[in-house]
């Protein structure tokens, strides 16, 4: 039996905020007060059914949001306890209040608004004269085979285009579909941010409304016309009430966590700042509280919260092109345009290695193997690596048409790979050891995927992923020439199991580094890994040792950058970030979970420590996480972007001899080309 009655927002939830099963609220519509049962408030038949291919109803997204609920029921009671939340239940979380900004008939209408002022924009940018509104009616009369009788005139036509005298409405299956897209994207944002849980004071309650957020706007913000409000904003503060007595303050990226009481008069002002955003409920447990609320937040009155702001504002260099901006701002915030600037040197969007770097790098790359008798051969995975880093260079040049029928994703983080081991080997070149490396060079030459910034595919055979590991190897050699001396590594092609990837010597010791790739999400695969690595450097003829692992399989790389592929043109379009630390936070929140699962098969973090007692390997494993990722500094434009993290699990750094933790630091620097 599919549910008819839908609520917006979820029973559940407005159960948190009801007294003796019954809640109260204010309707700002009907400008009345009254009680109700949670089962009867804020209900829409079949909201969230939307049209099937055979024309019938399908109810599948209302049972989608139901399994969201469920999880996020559960989290928030172990909230309401002071408990502390896993990773998983984290990211359910945040899940469900990205899906409770969205799911509001507020959204619904705004969607509408967006949708109608881009409309008009287009057709009275597409009609801008009288003659161009009569060719337009002499083609609808062609085509239609009518006569229009003189009742519209080009005149009369251009006067209602140009006047606005149209509305635009979008059905409700597209609506559904922006939902659920905003939400998957909003939901990493809301999880990567620090997070204080609000716990409400003895006697005192939080309350609720149709649009459960409020914002806290430094003062330097409130009249700017900045555009940093909204859920994903890490210049302001969102306030979400869970139930009538917890809540989250969601901040800037960091991750954190943590709970904190706050008193009466606390309260008041949070439970007024959500009551700002309300769109028709202010909804709690009493008709006392409730009216307080209304009463010193004049939503009775006015609208004092946030409004939507849909704005075309002219390209910074072309006159021909405009960007159709949507913005939260205040309801009181001046109304002046946003302004896109352009950088002093005339690139409007920064980059780390610009398209025009990783070009250059790539052909001396490929000249450095020719000077040490490496061809390329034709249509090899470098080859083809090598042209894609040239290709994004003409299609960001307009001298080539990208294909947008084709998911590049993969094709460029080879590329990119490419394109950064190819710096560091050519800095690496000057060193006394480099010829010593050109076995693993050679590597690069083989079939296969040996790109270290995406996962290797399970269906791989196992020379492809054996090439692959001692790849790793050659990525970290380039790093470590920058950091020791006298190096010598395992033979790529004859390799003796029992010896350390590469040794060299490091303030007068012998170091041994064991590189290790992990093929599995699981952590058992990973502790195999390490109990290899250290039993390697135990047994080398070598001082101390270092274990490195590349989890490149644990990483979501199609997460990390996601796409979207349009059912019907069959086009391909790429996600971004708006900051740049946004996705290294995402990996950061997988390493936590990851880290947390290592921990509890070892039996916590001193038992992990323990097991390198007495062994060569210091107790610290250094876990190296890249990916390829889209980055959007501002409008229009999405920049394809390098994204690396290295973790350490075990010891802390202090912990350890001095002269591991400047490698670790070292290695950590010469990752990211952060080079004096």
């Amino acid at each position: 039996m599919n549910p008819k009655r839908h609520h917006f927002l979820p029973e559940f939830y407005l159960n948190g905020f009801t007294r003796n099963d019954l809640l109260w609220l204010y309707d700002r519509e009907r400008k009345q007060y009254r009680c109700q049962t949670p089962h009867n408030t804020a209900i829409i038949s079949h909201y969230y059914a939307f049209e099937n291919e055979n024309g019938g109803k399908d109810y599948s997204v209302e049972k989608y949001l139901s399994v969201i609920e469920g999880r996020a029921k559960t989290t928030i009671s172990k909230l309401e306890a002071h408990d502390t939340i896993t990773p998983e239940e984290r990211l359910y979380l945040a899940h469900f209040i990205a899906l409770m900004m969205v799911r509001s008939p507020k959204f619904d209408r705004e969607a509408n608004e967006i949708a109608d002022a881009a409309a008009k924009h287009i057709v009275k940018h597409a009609i801008p004269t009288v003659e161009a509104a009569g060719e337009l009616l002499r083609k609808y009369n062609k085509e239609n085979e009518e006569k229009n009788e003189g009742q519209i005139t080009p005149e009369s036509l251009f006067k209602f285009i140009q006047n606005e005298k149209f509305k635009i409405k979008m059905s409700r299956d597209f609506v559904i579909s922006a939902m659920l897209e905003q939400a998957e994207k909003a939901t990493f944002e809301v999880a990567m941010m620090d997070w204080m849980v609000v716990h409400a004071d003895k006697g005192s309650a939080f309350i609720t409304t149709d649009e459960p957020m409020g914002f806290i706007v430094p003062d330097h913000f409130r009249q700017s016309g900045e555009p940093v409000l909204g859920l994903a904003s890490q210049k302001i503060t969102k306030f979400v009430p869970l139930s009538q007595a917890v809540a989250l303050l969601i901040g800037q990226h960091g991750g954190g966590f943590g709970h904190f009481r706050v008193h009466r008069e606390q309260i008041r002002e949070l439970n007024i700042m959500v009551a700002a955003e309300c769109d028709r409920y202010v909804i709690g447990r009493d008709e006392a509280l409730v009216r307080s609320v209304v009463k010193q937040s004049k939503v009775d009155q006015l609208n004092p919260g946030t409004r939507m702001k849909v704005e075309h504002i002219p390209h910074p260099d072309d006159p021909n092109r405009t960007f159709l901006v949507t913005r939260r701002v205040l309801a009181d915030a001046p109304d002046k345009p946003l302004e896109i600037t352009t950088r002093a040197d005339g690139k409007i969007f920064p980059q780390s290695f610009s398209l025009e770097d990783n070009q250059k790098a790539v052909l001396d790359f490929e000249n450095l193997l020719r000077r040490y008798q490496m061809e390329i051969p034709v249509g090899s995975p470098l080859e083809e690596a090598s042209a894609a880093i040239l290709e994004m260079l003409e299609i960001h040049k307009d001298k080539a048409v990208h294909d947008k029928k084709v998911d590049c994703r993969e094709k460029w983080r080879r590329g990119f790979f490419l394109a950064d081991i190819a710096r560091k080997a050519l800095r690496a070149e000057s060193h006394a050891d480099f010829k010593n490396l050109l076995l693993h060079l050679k590597l690069l030459l083989e079939p296969g995927n040996f790109s270290q910034f995406s996962a290797i595919q399970a269906s791989a055979d196992a020379k492809e992923k054996e090439t692959n590991n001692k790849v790793f190897e050659l990525f970290v050699a380039t790093i470590l020439f920058q950091i020791c001396s006298n190096l010598r590594f395992d033979d790529p092609i004859n390799s003796e199991a029992g010896n350390p990837d590469v040794i060299g010597e490091y303030k007068k010791k012998h170091w041994g580094v064991a590189c290790k790739v992990s093929h599995s999400e699981n952590p058992l695969t990973f502790l195999d890994r390490v109990r290899e690595g250290v039993e390697q450097i135990e047994r080398a003829d070598v001082d101390h040792g270092i274990v490195i692992v590349n989890l490149k399989n644990l990483i979501p790389h199609d997460i990390i950058w996601p796409a979207r592929r349009d059912k019907e043109g069959g086009e391909w379009t790429y996600g971004a970030f708006p900051f740049r630390d946004g996705p290294s936070e995402m990996i950061q929140i997988i390493f936590q979970k990851f880290e947390q699962q290592v921990y509890a098969l070892t039996g916590g973090r001193e038992a992990f420590v323990n097991n390198f007692a007495g062994k060569k390997a210091v107790p610290l494993v250094l876990m190296f996480y890249c990916s390829v990722t889209g980055y959007s500094p501002n409008t229009g434009i999405v920049i394809p972007m390098i994204v690396k993290r290295m973790f350490g699990l075990g010891a802390a750094i202090d912990k350890l001899l001095p002269e591991a933790g400047e490698i670790a630091d070292l290695f950590n620097d010469y990752l990211h080309d952060k080079i004096d």
